[in-house]
């Protein structure tokens, strides 16, 4: 479920699981689902990795609350602190599965202390390299077994998104596929399959992709995909159509380009 945040221009995911609490905040303008899936993943094996801390008398069994904002909204900060019911981090930029889990490592160090810093007397874009500096001084256990398994996202028929060593990607039937994650997820049609990069869109039918199309004007957010039985409208709305798919000429057609008279 997307939650709209009043006051914010971004789309809230909140994800909940027995340990933490983790809300990620994507800029409206640059909204990827494929990202809000990988940091449901990275909440979920987080949570098995404080829950294990947690089982080894190492940390304190409450809540972490995370608060992730896109690095376009916001200056490059992090706030670490607790209370009486939590352990909290608030920061902005996408932070990695290890880099997460030095901060919550962090909490089980003796003398360990808040990290709420006066942007009057610390240049606020460098708020987050100090704090990450400072706590690389611990030496973080072993934490492949949260990142290597092969753990499926998302499935459409025999395709999948899988996440394995902290990384997204798409296979199927459990080899390797070139397109990247970094758009859309996939759409069918009839028995072929769009698969979108955030500069190509590729055709993929059987085992062989049989058309690729560059998109001239890059664009950051994810796309609304209207597929019918032999067409699909690409763009942000019914209203804003940038690109059509053509199932029976196998073509895609730039409608951008005809309104602006080109």
């Amino acid at each position: 479920m997307i939650n709209f945040v009043h006051g914010t221009e971004c789309v809230d995911r909140t994800f909940q699981y027995d340990h933490i609490d983790f809300h990620l905040c994507q800029n409206y303008s640059n909204y990827n689902e494929t990202t809000s899936l990988l940091y449901k993943v990275r909440a979920k094996q987080l949570d098995k990795f404080i829950a294990d801390l947690v089982d080894k008398g190492l940390l304190k069994n409450k809540k972490i609350t995370i608060e992730i904002y896109d690095p376009e909204l916001t200056y490059n900060y992090i706030n670490v602190s607790q209370s009486k019911s939590s352990y909290d981090i608030d920061c902005s930029g996408f932070l990695t599965f290890e880099e997460i889990a030095k901060i919550i490592f962090y909490f089980t160090q003796p003398d360990w202390t808040s990290f709420v810093y006066d942007p009057s007397k610390v240049d606020p874009s460098k708020a987050r390299q100090i704090f990450l500096n400072l706590i690389n001084k611990y030496t973080l256990p072993d934490i492949s077994i949260y990142t290597s398994d092969n753990i499926p996202l998302w499935q459409l028929d025999n395709f999948s998104l899988t996440y394995s060593n902290d990384k997204i990607y798409y296979s199927s039937n459990g080899q390797f596929l070139p397109y990247k994650p970094t758009s859309n997820l996939p759409v069918k049609i009839r028995d072929r399959y769009l698969f979108f990069q955030e500069d190509s869109i590729f055709v993929r039918q059987g085992e062989s992709t049989i058309l690729s199309f560059k998109i001239p004007e890059i664009e950051e957010q994810d796309y609304s995909v209207f597929s019918y039985d032999k067409w699909a409208n690409i763009g942000f709305g019914t209203a804003n159509v940038l690109y059509s798919y053509s199932y029976d000429k196998n073509k895609f057609y730039n409608i951008r380009k005809k309104k602006n008279g080109r």
